[in-house]
């Protein structure tokens, strides 16, 4: 006969385990539980971001869109922002118009932009994790 902890661990926590391994699957966590995630190998744009927490089982861009709508000034500054990022890294100007140029305004702007796009992401996941389990996450 096999002992009590044997029994629990081949019955009870076996398929607590397997519970886990599903989760992770689901959400796109693969080996060690690392994330491939869009934002280990390119621009945080907005796309990138959207399919990133996507793998949480949100509509994250159907989420955002009351916190950005028409004609989403928010995504239109971070697109700007990582256009500006590429032409710097890249030395290449010619999308952002052929200038080298930067002013403070404009980087002062994209702050502001960045801080109210963490405001709405923490909202929107706050709202949609809060819904899942039925309590306030944070």
């Amino acid at each position: 006969m096999r002992s009590r902890s044997y029994r629990r661990w081949n019955t009870t926590r076996k398929d607590e385990l397997d519970q886990i391994e599903h989760a992770h699957a689901a959400v796109g966590i693969t080996g060690h539980g690392s994330w491939r995630r869009n934002l280990d190998r390119g621009n945080a744009n907005f796309d990138n971001i959207a399919e990133d927490f996507n793998r949480l089982l949100i509509d994250f861009r159907t989420e955002i869109e009351p916190h950005d709508p028409q004609p989403r000034p928010l995504r239109g500054a971070l697109q700007e922002l990582n256009d500006w990022r590429n032409a710097i890294a890249h030395q290449d100007f010619r999308k952002i118009g052929g200038s080298a140029r930067l002013q403070l305004g404009r980087i002062r702007r994209w702050r502001k932009v960045c801080t109210r796009l963490a405001v709405v992401f923490d909202t929107v996941m706050h709202q949609y994790l809060q819904k899942l389990t039925g309590v306030s996450p944070w």
